[in-house]
């Protein structure tokens, strides 16, 4: 089921409505922002005005310059993940819905060409929930076993994933997805051993109410990935999951 709300606030994006996005927002609005090698959270006002000014300046209207590699939403939650040749190589933007506004927003910048707008950051306590889930989810993965990965979702969690064609709702299309990729995982290793296991730079953000924001990059490989996690009564409601750069395609041609 796709959310009216958060289909027409990408398509204001892409058609760089900038005042129209403001009627979209939550008065309390939280947002996670990732940009300059830096992550910082903001309050409703100064992430409005920044996501405001940042529409402004990319040229999402001009075909030869941007490239839609996501947009997908669901009835609460959406992933829109760009590329912008004069702006940067990699954006990705992850909206959730509460009571029919956008309440929380992540927002990923890989290596901008100019120096990003001033990010006017609002210091915030730690999600403690969400960073222990988080933790737990992270030591489970490593099991390789999809029955135990999928132990840390609830049964109606939403996955948006660029490796896969279509969004995993429910936690027995999340097991389906799991474990192909587990299956598939010694090839996608294998793969990554030919960069010689390059260094990757890891950093989260979370928030009190249960967001977190993940970023991972691997520049040697020219390969970046940002998940984004929404935590509630100990189990993971939604997980957003893109990759881009390029370990995409042989992932793409692994998973097929």
């Amino acid at each position: 089921m796709r959310n009216h709300i958060i289909k027409e606030h990408f398509n204001k994006i892409l058609h760089k409505d900038a005042n129209g996005i403001l009627s979209d927002f939550d008065k309390n609005l939280v947002s996670i922002v990732y940009a300059d090698g830096k992550a910082k959270t903001m309050s409703c006002h100064a992430a409005i005005q920044f996501l405001q000014q940042l529409v402004r300046e990319i040229p999402f209207d001009c075909a030869n310059d941007v490239r839609v590699y996501v947009n997908r939403c669901t009835s609460d939650y959406g992933v829109l993940s760009v590329r912008s040749k004069s702006f940067s190589p990699f954006l990705s933007y992850t909206c959730i819905v509460k009571n029919g506004k956008i309440s929380y927003v992540t927002l990923y910048i890989f290596e901008p060409k100019r120096r990003v707008l001033p990010i006017t950051g609002t210091k915030m306590e730690k999600g403690r929930e969400v960073k222990r889930i988080f933790h737990r989810h992270l030591r489970a993965m490593f099991t390789m076993n999809a029955n135990v990965i999928t132990r840390d979702y609830e049964d109606s969690a939403v996955v948006i994933t660029n490796m896969s064609k279509n969004t995993c709702n429910g936690k027995n299309e999340i097991h389906t997805f799991c474990s192909r990729l587990m299956k598939s995982s010694w090839s996608i290793i294998k793969h990554i051993r030919i960069h010689g296991f390059p260094k990757i730079k890891w950093k989260t953000k979370s928030v009190p109410d249960g967001v977190m924001l993940l970023v991972c990059e691997a520049r040697a490989m020219g390969t970046v990935m940002t998940e984004t996690y929404y935590v509630k009564n100990g189990k993971i409601q939604f997980e957003s999951s893109i990759c881009g750069g390029r370990m995409l395609k042989p992932i793409h041609e692994i998973l097929k």
